[in-house]
């Protein structure tokens, strides 16, 4: 086994040297922070495939290679930050037009969280939303039609949106909700949705 250099904060992978989490190869099952909030590489099969990743208690000591290409080396590029706080929106209501995220965009998607956006259009018009990028996995993005309804129109749980298919309203309010609390840990960069009133 061989530490990737991960660590857990703020309920999301990050890695050790401050950078933004941009790359994915969890094993099936994980991450699962009941193993430990540090991550390994696999060099066998134990908990998964060769080369995966798995949580592993920080506390265990890991062996690690530092590699990188021979050559002249400038400041290392970091992803740039998130659209989005890790968490969900304190103050879920937007009116008019704009853009709105899920979690952590375009990073990796948090696990447990289950985030209201309430998109609001002018009185006489409809509430309508588009997904200009939509990168999820175990994961639920119902849409609702009106602040007070508990059935969603529309939901995508193993289907995505059409991307820049607009999704309208019959009212000048539309819920949108995001889960993430599925049993094991959502993958993908997650959401960015355009909204407008028509």
């Amino acid at each position: 086994k061989s530490e990737v250099n991960r660590f857990y904060s703020n309920e999301v992978f990050e890695w050790t040297d401050g950078s933004y989490q941009n790359a994915n190869n969890w094993a099936s099952g994980f991450p699962s922070t009941v193993f430990g909030t540090c991550v390994q590489l696999l060099l066998a099969s134990e908990f998964g495939v060769q080369g995966q990743w798995t949580n592993i208690a920080c506390s265990v000591k890991q062996p690690y290679i530092c590699f990188r290409n021979g050559g002249s080396y400038g400041p290392t590029a970091f992803p740039p930050p998130p659209k989005a706080d890790a968490h969900c929106p304190p103050i879920p209501y937007y009116t008019g037009s704009g853009s709105i995220y899920s979690p952590n965009y375009p990073l990796s998607i948090p696990n447990q969280q289950r985030c209201e956006y309430v998109l609001g259009a002018k009185e006489g018009m409809r509430a309508s939303v588009f997904f200009p990028s939509f990168d999820c996995q175990r994961t639920s993005l119902a849409l609702y039609d009106g602040l007070n309804s508990d059935t969603p129109f529309l939901t995508f749980n193993t289907t995505r949106p059409s991307i820049n298919q607009s999704y309208t309203a019959t009212t000048n309010v539309m819920k949108m909700v995001f889960s993430t609390n599925g049993p094991t840990a959502p993958g993908g960069t997650g959401w960015e949705a355009a909204f407008i009133s028509v």
